[in-house]
């Protein structure tokens, strides 16, 4: 896997936390979308940061669909829980932070 963005954005910042928490081995591509070299604009059509570039090449981006999409993805640790109503209320935590 591969995280495009920037070490300045709390929104990667976020995606670094949960693929180490879940020990998912991945590459930083540190890239800042307002940079006149910037690339992210090839991987996400919205041009902002984070962006993950997944094993089958798929782009994911918004960090609320990256932190979904690794969540999904079954690898333990679980950071949500499976009652609906206490992931909900984590996700609008997550929205506030």
């Amino acid at each position: 896997m591969k995280l495009i963005g920037s070490y300045t954005s709390p929104f990667v910042r976020k995606i670094s936390v949960i693929l180490l928490e879940k020990g998912i081995v991945f590459e930083f591509v540190n890239d800042a979308p307002y940079s006149p070299d910037s690339h992210v604009a090839l991987h996400n059509p919205l041009g902002k940061v984070p962006t993950l570039i997944d094993d089958s090449q798929q782009a994911w981006f918004d960090s609320s669909i990256i932190a979904q999409y690794l969540e999904l993805r079954g690898d333990a640790p679980a950071l949500l829980p499976e009652d609906a109503w206490l992931a909900l209320h984590i996700r609008q935590t997550e929205r506030l932070a």
